[in-house]
């Protein structure tokens, strides 16, 4: 039970951290072609 839940722990960061990337990447790229320096504060 402790594997499972070790495992699920990993995966739902991973997930969360791959979510975080996307969202930071897809900003910077709006970014980079509307330039908003006030939206990076």
């Amino acid at each position: 039970a402790y594997g499972a839940q070790a495992g699920f722990s990993v995966s739902l960061a991973a997930g969360l951290g791959m979510l975080l990337f996307a969202v930071l990447g897809y900003r910077l790229l709006q970014n980079s072609t509307h330039p908003h320096p006030a939206s990076l504060a």
